[in-house]
C-alpha cells in the first residue's frame, strides 16, 4: 500500500500553512519534519499490509527541506496553494482539477465524518455532560465534545487515566498525559492543539 503521508508536512500542504509568511513557512516545515509520525505505519502490520511512504525516503525528505517559499506556494486563479512543487511535478500527467484540487480535510476525503455524525448522534447530551464532569474530576482530563467522550470511553477501558503515563518532558493541558517534547503542540494521546 503507498501512502501520501508527509507530503503535506514536507511540502506545505496544509491550507493553514499557506497563511505563514516566507519567513514563517520554513522554520514551521523544518518544526514538522522533526515531529512527524505517521499511524499507517504502525497499522499496516497489523491488518497484514505493508505500507510504502515514498515521500519519507531519505532523499525526498532532503530534497523538500531545501525548497523555498516560493518552490512551495503559488497563488491560482485567486487562491492560495500548497505543494507547488508537487503540482508542477503531475501537470503533464494528471487532469488540471486533479493538480489543483482544493485541500480538504481527511474526514472529508475518506467518508469517516460520516462516523463523527454517528457518534455524535448516539448520547443524550446530559450523559455526555454527566461524562464531561466526572472524567474532569475523576481523570484530570478535559473532553472537548461527544466524539473525544466516545473515543476516551474505548481509551479508558483498556488503558489508565493519561496522567498515568510516564516521561514527557511536559504535560498535555487537556488530558494530563506525557507530550514527548517541549516544544511539541500536538498530543498524541487526546489530539489537543495545542497541548
Amino acid at each position: 500500500m503507498l501512502t501520501g503521508d508527509a507530503a503535506d508536512e514536507l511540502f506545505a500542504g496544509y491550507s493553514y500553512v499557506t497563511s505563514l509568511s516566507p519567513e514563517q513557512l520554513r522554520p514551521y516545515l523544518d518544526f514538522l519534519n522533526g515531529v512527524m509520525r505517521f499511524s499507517s505505519q504502525r497499522m499496516a502490520p497489523v491488518v497484514g499490509v505493508q505500507a510504502q511512504l515514498p515521500y519519507l525516503d531519505p532523499a525526498v525528505r532532503e530534497f523538500a527541506l531545501t525548497l523555498s517559499y516560493d518552490d512551495l506556494i503559488v497563488e491560482r486563479g485567486g487562491r492560495v496553494f500548497g505543494k507547488k512543487v508537487l503540482r508542477d511535478a503531475f501537470a503533464d500527467l494528471l487532469p488540471a482539477d486533479i493538480v489543483w484540487r482544493i485541500k480538504t480535510p481527511i474526514e472529508y476525503g475518506s467518508g469517516s465524518y460520516r462516523l463523527q455524525e454517528f457518534v455524535i448522534d448516539s448520547f443524550p447530551e446530559d450523559e455526555f455532560e454527566a461524562a464531561r464532569v466526572r472524567a474532569q474530576a475523576e481523570d484530570d482530563v478535559l473532553l472537548r465534545d461527544k466524539e473525544h467522550f466516545f473515543y476516551y470511553r474505548i481509551y479508558r477501558a483498556i488503558f489508565p487515566t493519561p496522567r498515568e503515563q510516564s516521561g514527557g518532558a511536559k504535560r498535555c493541558k487537556t488530558c494530563s498525559g506525557a507530550v514527548e517534547r517541549a516544544e511539541q503542540k500536538y498530543c498524541r494521546t487526546c489530539g489537543a492543539y495545542p497541548c
